[in-house]
């Protein structure tokens, strides 16, 4: 015991800086939260899981307003919700549902039961309870069928005992089908495991061949009663797998089916699931009425939907001679021993390579060395395909060793079918861990990729952050794939990128999916990627966002429509499908609510005098002023007049003196909407001050500086044409000037369209959502009013990275950038090398480098 106290004891120390550090959070926790915060964390230490801030409210937010619900939701019958209870008779998993019934806000709604469940029903809610009589139906099919017919709602929602909903549920739903757009809805879900809500599924909006690998829109779901008229309800023949029929169904009808990217509702542990073998017959069923020939085939617990073998294809297999022989040989060997399909194979090399290929080409049959002048891109593959002869196009990276038996075979049966576009399979690094499967786009952020699969082993399925899927991604691995020749030649073929690069080959994929067709991954098909690292440089993923860019610019209409496989939940999750922690308090409010200035007080400490004027936002945990912070408010002093924002609501008077020397004013405000909420306080206080001035700076204690003398920095922003000045600018996303330093003509401020902005800038409690809508989307809004931007230090070698982290050496030593990120030196979120950075500063700068030695050792000005 003594042991495990000791190494609790040491790792607490060592997070919090120290015994001291330790006790001054303890005391914090003590004031904050009580003795349960105090005993939450022991317990966490005990299970070696040190947390030094409490894990947030987990994975949903109700809306915070109950009696906006009650007042916005229709109580018309139109509206009512009738609930069919159905499953485990357990009276205690009953009562669970029911009281979640109960908590409900949105009133229009009943419970519908089977008589021997009515005894379990509360006296409170009989008046809601519509009671079947008689005789147990013998099958679930024919229960929920009599229960519609009892039922009065037009809206009836299916809920398996020891469901339970969320307060807010009932409410989603019906305002989700209010517009009558969608006859079947699905939401998103967690487990609720001891009290605590845990594996979210957060799942994408409906896509038939998603379903065919698994059915991930799960238990709870709500149907329009003319929906369930129309098909004639559940059937009785599709046995254990009745939901996924009549889902199935509904789409072949046209139905709507809607998905709520909210959890609605929490699983139990034990809730049944329906066995893939169990399912097998309904998707059969289903293939045999929309498309003939394809049939179903089991994968551990997963199903797959594959089209029959065309008789004697015509394959043709291309390997770009860009590995070493070696290499290569080894890459043909694999791949012709795990097939007995004949294939027509084709080595291409570069013309001065010829001597090093050839004994390759003749030492495997079938195999045809085709020599370019260049071979490096995509683009270089594309000239040869007319040398091809072949109706099915497969793609090898010569890397990739093939481990798996009849992959050609397998490629072939999903590539024949008529929907299909490119043809996947699964590669695995060396310790048969899966490295790239897919990747999946979001169309409201152009570069932002989501690899999925990462990490797993070799059989499992895979998760879409919690929704499992075994197959039909958006996009499919580079290094393996295979395409029918006629949408190869429709779509343009492979992009200019480089065949190095495992995401060259995404425009290819995105071009199909943008013509209708479904690119799917098998994933029995698998190869070990040789030449995969998971960690890649920061110049390899620099390029990388390049060329999403580039081709969100070919392809604009993909990327603005968004794709259904992308579910807005997973920004919010890493590569593993583990909660980011920074983003998991309130993650999911991306609504903007009214802005609140949250004025707490305002003091005068001089008039202001400049001609420039500066808002400076600050924000501090721990409520202080740190050290580095009033060192920078003292320089810009030296330039420009400081209205100091704090968004700190119990700021020390002390700490208020040790900056008013510097400032004109000092304005504490609740912490609402992080910088841009504090300055727009300050605007509306400035307009109320009848404020007088020829420039605007935008400023935060985001950054350490200056590093290098402002006069530098503030003589380039004088003298500059431009309206808008920053330090830094970044792409990732469309280009924008990075918000610590704006430095803003009054042309501007006074304009329509910066006023405009302002205006629309409310609440928002996800800082990834803020930093899109108003850093991204201030720098846009401006340049399409006409303004000119321009930057003081800009790292064009890593501009679709975040070049305040990925290039601060190049910012600091070679641009004398006079600020570096705070947020770089205390979190490192993007794993760059800082090794040099004292030393750059201590040596190049006059920089006090205790000051941040002082921050990061108290843990920074956390935002």
């Amino acid at each position: 015991m003594s042991r495990t106290f000791a190494n609790m004891l040491r790792t607490a120390t060592s997070r919090e800086g120290g015994l001291l550090g330790l006790m001054r959070k303890a005391l914090l926790i003590l004031r904050t939260e009580g003795l349960s915060g105090v005993g939450y964390r022991v317990r966490f230490l005990g299970r070696k899981r040190f947390t030094p801030e409490p894990p947030a409210p987990y994975l949903y937010r109700p809306l915070t307003n109950q009696s906006e619900v009650l007042g916005s939701a229709s109580s018309s019958p139109d509206s009512m919700i009738s609930v069919l209870l159905c499953g485990d008779s357990d009276p205690h998993l009953i009562a669970l549902s029911l009281a979640s019934l109960q908590s409900q806000w949105y009133e229009s709604w009943e419970l519908c039961v089977a008589d021997d469940f009515f005894q379990s029903v509360p006296s409170p809610l009989h008046s809601r309870t519509q009671v079947l009589n008689g005789k147990q139906p013998e099958t679930e099919a024919d229960l929920l069928n009599s229960l519609v017919e009892v039922a009065r709602g037009d809206l009836l929602m299916v809920l398996p005992v020891g469901v339970e909903l969320t307060v807010d549920a009932l409410y989603l739903f019906a305002q989700a089908a209010h517009d009558g757009t969608n006859s079947l809805l699905y939401s998103d879900d967690d487990l609720q495991v001891d009290g605590r809500y845990e594996q979210p599924r957060f799942k994408p909006g409906f896509l038939p061949d998603l379903i065919y690998a698994a059915d991930y829109t799960g238990e709870v779901k709500v149907y329009r009663r003319l929906l369930l008229e129309q098909l004639s309800g559940w059937r009785r023949a599709a046995g254990p797998g009745l939901h996924l029929d009549l889902l199935l169904r509904a789409w072949e009808a046209g139905a709507g089916i809607g998905h709520i990217p909210m959890v609605a509702w929490h699983r139990p542990q034990n809730l049944p699931k329906v066995a893939a073998a169990d399912l097998a017959p309904v998707l059969r069923a289903h293939l045999d009425r929309i498309e003939p020939g394809s049939r179903v085939s089991l994968s551990g617990s997963h199903h797959l939907t594959v089209a029959n073998m065309p008789v004697s294809p015509e394959i043709a297999v291309i390997i770009p001679g860009i590995r070493d022989a070696a290499t290569v040989r080894r890459c043909l060997s694999a791949a012709q021993r795990h097939t007995r399909l004949k294939a027509r194979w084709y080595l291409i090399c570069e013309a001065e390579d010829v001597a090093s290929y050839q004994d390759i080409s003749a030492g495997f049959a079938g195999v045809e060395l085709v020599a370019i002048e260049r071979l490096a891109t995509g683009g270089d593959v594309n000239h040869v395909i007319g040398h091809c002869t072949g109706d099915y196009l497969a793609y090898l990276d010569p890397a990739v060793e093939i481990c798996s038996d009849a992959w050609l075979e397998r490629l072939v049966a999903h590539a024949a079918r008529k929907s299909r576009g490119v043809i996947g399979g699964k590669l695995l690094d060396r310790q048969d861990r899966v490295c790239d499967l897919g990747a999946i786009v979001s169309g409201q952020e152009a570069v932002r990729i989501q690899h999925i699969h990462q990490g797993l082993w070799a059989d499992a399925s895979g998760d879409l952050n919690r929704a499992t899927v075994t197959a039909n991604l958006a996009l499919v691995s580079a290094r393996l794939f295979m395409v029918r020749r006629d949408l190869w030649l429709a779509s343009g073929g492979l992009g200019n990128g480089l065949l190095e690069n495992p995401m060259f080959s995404h425009r290819l994929a995105l071009q199909a999916r943008a013509q209708g067709y479904w690119n799917t991954c098998e994933p029995e098909v698998m190869g070990r990627d040789h030449a995969f690292r998971y960690q890649n440089s920061l110049e390899q993923t620099n390029t990388q966002r390049g060329e999403w860019y580039e081709l969100s610019l070919a392809l604009p209409r993909f990327f603005i429509e968004q794709d259904n496989h992308f579910s807005s939940n997973q920004l919010f999750f890493d590569g593993r499908c583990h909660p980011v922690p920074k983003y998991t308090t309130r993650y999911l409010d991306h609504e903007v609510g009214d802005f609140d200035a949250g004025i707490v007080s305002v003091k005068q400490c001089r008039n202001m005098v400049r001609r420039e004027v500066c808002l400076f936002a600050h924000y501090a945990r721990d409520g202080r002023i740190a050290a580095h912070v009033c060192h920078l408010v003292a320089a810009l002093s030296e330039h420009v007049d400081i209205v100091f924002i704090s968004a700190t609501e119990d700021l020390a008077e002390s700490d208020i003196a040790r900056i008013q020397e510097h400032v004109a004013y000092v304005i504490v405000r609740k912490n609402l909407g992080y910088d841009f909420g504090s300055w727009k306080a300050g605007m509306q206080f400035l307009k109320e001050q009848n404020a007088d001035f020829d420039h605007l700076l935008l400023c935060n204690d985001s950054v350490f500086g200056p590093l290098y003398p402002l006069s530098h920095l503030v003589k380039f922003c004088r003298e500059n044409d431009a309206d808008v000045i920053g330090v830094t600018e970044s792409f990732e996303g469309p280009r924008h000037l990075q918000s610590y330093f704006l430095w803003m003509k009054s042309s501007v401020v006074t304009s329509e369209a910066f006023g405009r902005f302002w205006q629309g800038v409310g609440i928002i409690a996800n800082k990834q959502t803020l930093v899109r809508e108003y850093e991204v989307g201030l720098s846009q809004v401006l340049i399409e009013a006409g303004f000119s931007l321009d930057c003081y230090a800009s790292a064009d070698r890593m501009r679709y990275l975040n070049p305040a982290h990925a290039a601060w050496r190049h910012l600091l030593e070679d641009l004398r950038c006079p600020f570096i990120k705070v947020e770089l030196l205390r979190d490192n979120p993007m794993g760059v090398d800082i090794s040099g950075v004292r030393r750059a500063i201590t040596e190049l700068t006059d920089y006090p480098y205790p000051l941040i030695a002082e921050s990061l050792r108290e843990g920074g000005q956390r935002k």
